[in-house]
């Protein structure tokens, strides 16, 4: 994970995949609202809060997926990354490529 930080992100939001002590102080060392999807563990449930969380911010990291699968049907692109280009020129900026 720690490749693909730009140093310029505010939050991140990731699967539940990403959850875990290692990816929290990587974030909270670099200053970064960690978004990542709460996962219970063997007796200890998540609490109402985390549940909660848990269902408002995939919407969020939908609407991010849904442009990407947009390039990677049309576009036929391996990766896409979102960066912030609002110094360049307001809106939306990806930097799409191929991998093979």
């Amino acid at each position: 994970m720690e490749k693909l930080l730009t140093q310029k992100e505010q939050e991140l939001y990731s699967d539940k995949a990403y959850a875990s002590k290692k990816y929290d102080d990587l974030l909270t060392k670099k200053s970064i609202v960690n978004r990542i999807l709460h996962k219970g563990k063997k007796n200890q449930p998540l609490t109402e809060h985390q549940k909660e969380q848990n269902k408002q911010w995939p919407s969020i990291r939908g609407m991010v997926e849904c442009v990407i699968g947009i390039f990677k049907l049309h576009d036929g692109i391996d990766k896409a990354r979102y960066l912030d280009c609002n110094e360049i020129e307001p809106g939306l900026c990806w930097q799409c490529w191929h991998t093979t």
